[in-house]
């Protein structure tokens, strides 16, 4: 079953290619337990809600119009403790985190006491409620009563733990009884083993809609984690490991202990290659190393037994590995050596006990900035029974994931539980029982998940496929070969359309500021320097741009803004090609394979094209970092074919027009077969070429010193690598004097594109063109650059300067000197009058986004110079009248507050591209 992307027209008829696995569950007929529910008090019982996770799930349910205590027709939930003091103060400190909720409305919640390990209070409460949402652990010491009575009593359950000794003797005492009075018992629910869970279950069942085959594998990968560990995670490790003896904790490490012993038999043979490896190992389809991930022996084990219980669905010898693949290779290493001393250190009783006391403690939970900021990446990459990769599963988890999000994953488990949404691939339906997280409510689960955008699925098929764009075939069926562009995606594609035919209105100015050589000529429509210097053909740039229109202009901008030490070298007069001449057959290309236009110069049929790359192309940035990433693979070709072709290298100092056109449809192939195999993002694109995620991906470099690029070149650049190119381009800056920090080019605030020092005359064109799209339309944030920054007069110049030298001359050059050096050393530079949390998180955002960045805190400096003099020689640097709390390369965003507000909109990378950092 697949559905399209969002956004797509769902007239369209089968869209296809971007395939995704249908998140929709039949909601089951009711059990006899779910009959008696109008006998209840309550729905859900959140147990534990004094902790830390406990709150915040209390607060999620406040949240949620499914859980509205206003509505009669509502899920009914209450919370408990052993406690009701405890539990009342929680209800104090929801008022106090929650002021948009109403204090009469937390009033009402209500409250159920009930110990642990009083088994009377713990069977009333579990009468009460229809399901409960434990999260009191360690499991194995807490709560194996409160399993029994669900069991017992028919009441749904679901937790928290990753204890799967305890899970193995909870499912051998209760499997029966459940299954007779229909309970639902799911073990797991968090961000362990959730992901895990719903990634291999995506993966899974895209290869079989593919192939009608099961898969052979699924390799899941955890990409990035940002978070803390959770105390409860660390205090249940802890109580596992005393709790189990030798024997139980040996066996728990065989990936199929949660299946039954002839199971555990019949798949003897296939330990091995289930079980996670301590050493790293290079993932080819990934691209990537990846190291031992310490969660995975759980996930494993969950996994295999949602295999168990669906009858072998993903395959009677299905093979599932999980590995850590975040950071570099050195931390990759690190993550290896580190994890295995932990292991020495959990064996041992006394090291425990020195574990014990630095671990984070249960109840204890980090900051609302850090579990705002916090997120996970992972990839799952499922392959056919030829063990051919079959199917991509790309994640997104939003929040921490150990706390913010684990928490609301776990209470979408329990409305899918009260809800009946269970899963028709096992019996979950018709039957109690002890589940997974896939195998009871599965679908339902991820789709909820996604439609909240908590958990964000991209589900994709991969392979050959005979039918790509234009290209005809007939080996897949018509679900698997792409699909059109949906709505977003088409305005946007119609912009860049409208852009190729438009002629050029605007002059080439920012090429010439960011291109030009020579310090001392001033811009001209046509000049010598233009052909000399600029890289174009002809002393009119117009010749070489009027192919491609403003589109053509934009890209040679962007490439040239954005890889400037590239940019130069692959201009030089070094007996290469017509640079610019190059770059438009470049942007004609990938407009060819965009279908903005065909082979013929006609207009394309992009609105009709079913592709499997749609999906790269959502913004202008996306574009010209397509463009970016094709041009340096025609350097690459070009480097190469130059070294082997003697008659090249003898020939006249500007390769033909036929050369630049027969690399180009080089590149052009190359790049369609990355295409092919769906990449997620441009980077993984850049990956796929075999040019790195350093092309697309590379901080923006400074502009490099303008006699930097008088030096002599030579024919030895032509053989070099791309990462010695890229090197020998920044030794080329290195050796000069900086360039001092110039006022960031007017473009910025003109939505017309056109610089304040030039207003060409508008020559005859078809159509005007339209404003670029207003990156913060409809935002409720305060962004200000610096043209629209009040300028400061004269007097006020004179009395920024009187204030920066109350103490001494000495001191007000100390100052000077000190802005001058932090704008030249860094790109960002955040400077804050008071000091505030949003400093930290903007410290955390710059480093999220690998912008190198200098913090200074100007009423806590006590050094020389002071923070009042540092304040007022950054105003009179800038000239503007008030200093802003960050300050980027000359333009702002506004206060710490607008930051944050950008990074959790998207917007802050977009912006960063288009200010030059990224």
């Amino acid at each position: 079953r697949t559905q399209p992307r969002p956004g797509a027209n769902p007239q369209d008829g089968a869209h296809k290619g971007h395939s995704r696995i249908c998140l929709q569950a039949k909601t089951q007929a009711s059990t006899a337990a779910d009959m008696v529910a109008s006998t209840k008090q309550f729905d859900i019982v959140i147990y534990g809600a004094t902790g830390f996770t406990g709150e915040l799930v209390a607060r999620y349910f406040l949240s949620q119009s499914e859980t509205d205590l206003t509505d009669a027709s509502a899920i009914k939930w209450a919370i408990a403790g052993r406690n009701k003091a405890k539990l009342e103060k929680v209800k104090e400190e929801l008022k106090h985190k929650l002021p948009s909720v109403s204090s009469v409305v937390i009033d009402q919640i209500p409250v159920v006491v009930a110990d642990s390990g009083n088994e009377d209070a713990v069977v009333a409460m579990v009468r009460s409620t229809r399901c409960v949402l434990s999260l009191v652990g360690p499991y194995a010491i807490y709560g194996s009563l409160l399993v029994k009575a669900c069991a017992e009593n028919g009441v749904h359950y679901c937790d928290l733990t990753g204890e799967v000794v305890w899970i193995e003797q909870m499912i051998e005492k209760y499997q029966a009884v459940a299954q007779q009075t229909g309970a639902r018992l799911i073990h797991c629910c968090g961000f362990e083993s959730v992901p895990s869970e719903l990634s291999t279950m995506l993966a899974a069942e895209t290869v079989i809609a593919k192939t009608s085959k099961a898969p052979s594998e699924v390799s899941m990968y955890f990409t990035e984690i940002q978070g803390e560990a959770s105390g409860g995670t660390c205090a249940s490790v802890f109580a596992m490991l005393e709790t189990s003896t030798n024997d139980q904790l040996l066996r728990s490490q065989n990936p199929f202990f949660l299946t039954d012993e002839a199971t555990r038999n019949d798949k003897r043979a296939l330990v091995s290659a289930n079980s996670s490896k301590m050493l790293m190992r290079y993932e080819r389809d990934l691209k990537s190393w990846s190291s031992f991930f310490i969660g995975g022996s759980v996930n494993m084990a969950v996994v295999h037994r949602s295999n168990y219980l669906q009858k072998n669905r993903y395959g009677d010898k299905f093979v599932y590995r999980e590995r850590l693949a975040a950071g570099n290779f050195f931390f990759k290493a690190l993550a290896t050596i580190g994890t295995a001393f932990l292991g020495v250190f959990l064996y041992f009783s006394w090291t425990r006990a020195l574990l014990k006391r630095i671990a984070p403690a249960p109840g204890q939970g980090p900051s609302e900035t850090v579990m705002k900021n916090g997120f996970f990446t992972s990839k799952a990459l499922g392959y056919d029974q030829e063990h051919k990769l079959a199917s991509r599963v790309s994640v997104r988890g939003v929040g921490d994931p150990g706390y913010s999000l684990t928490s609301k994953i776990i209470s979408e488990c329990a409305f899918c539980l009260v809800k009946g949404e269970y899963s028709d691939k096992s019996a979950a339906g018709t039957t109690g029982g002890f589940y997974t997280p896939a195998s009871a409510i599965g679908p339902a689960l991820a789709k909820r998940l996604n439609d909240k955008q908590l958990m964000l699925f991209n589900t994709r098929v991969v392979g050959s496929l005979a039918r790509m764009g234009n290209q005809q075939g007939s080996e897949w069926g018509p679900e698997v070969l792409g699909r059109r562009p949906n709505d977003n995606e088409m305005i946007f594609l119609y912009r860049l359309q409208k852009k190729m035919y438009t002629r050029l209105v605007e002059s080439p100015e920012r090429y010439w500021n960011v291109m030009l050589s020579h310090e001392t000529a001033d811009f001209a429509r046509i000049s010598a320097y233009w052909c000399l210097d600029a890289g174009f053909s002809t002393e009119n740039p117009g010749d070489d741009l009027r192919s491609m229109g403003e589109l053509g202009l934009e890209c040679l901008v962007y490439f040239a803004e954005n890889f400037p030490g590239e940019a130069k070298m692959m201009k030089r007069n070094r007996g290469g090609y017509p640079f610019a001449k190059a770059a438009m057959a470049v942007a004609r290309a990938l407009s060819e394979l965009l279908h903005l236009v065909d082979e013929q110069k006609e207009k394309g049929n992009f609105p009709v094209a079913e592709t499997m790359y749609w999906h790269l192309v959502q913004s202008d940035a996306t574009f010209f970092q397509l463009f970016s990433l094709m041009f340096m693979i025609f350097e690459d070709e070009y480097c190469e074919r130059f070294s082997k072709d003697r008659s090249l290298q003898s020939s006249a100092r500007k390769c033909s027009t036929a050369l630049v056109a027969e690399l180009v449809d080089v590149v052009k192939l190359k790049v369609l077969e990355a295409l092919k195999q769906s990449p997620d993002t441009v980077d993984d694109l850049a990956l796929l070429c075999q040019n790195g995620s350093q092309i697309v991906g590379k901080p923006v470099q400074e502009d490099e010193p303008k006699d930097a690029v008088e030096r002599e070149s030579s024919w030895k650049q032509h053989y070099v690598s791309r990462k010695n190119l890229q090197k020998l381009g920044k030794q080329w800056s290195s050796g000069a004097p900086q360039q001092k920090m110039l006022r960031p080019p007017s473009f910025l605030v003109h939505p017309s594109n056109q610089s304040e020092n030039d207003r060409p005359e508008v020559q005859d064109c078809e159509q005007e063109v339209e404003p670029n799209h207003d990156l913060f339309a409809g935002l409720t944030v305060s962004v200000a650059l610096v043209d629209q920054f009040p300028r400061m007069t004269e007097s006020e110049r004179r009395e920024g300067s009187n204030m920066g030298a109350a103490g001494s001359k000495e001191n007000e050059a100390a100052a000077m000197a000190y802005v001058d050096r932090v704008l030249e050393e860094h790109p960002v530079a955040i400077f804050s009058k008071t000091y505030c949390p949003y400093c930290d998180m903007a410290k955390d955002v710059m480093k999220l986004t690998g912008v190198k960045y200098h913090v200074v805190e100007l009423d806590q400096k006590n050094d020389s110079p002071t923070g009042a003099e540092i304040q007022a020689a950054l105003a009179v640097k800038t000239g503007i009248r008030t200093v802003p709390n960050v300050f980027l390369k000359g333009s702002t965003l506004g206060g710490g507050s607008d930051v944050q507000a950008l990074y959790q909109c998207g917007k802050l990378d977009e912006l960063l591209r288009k200010a030059g950092l990224l």
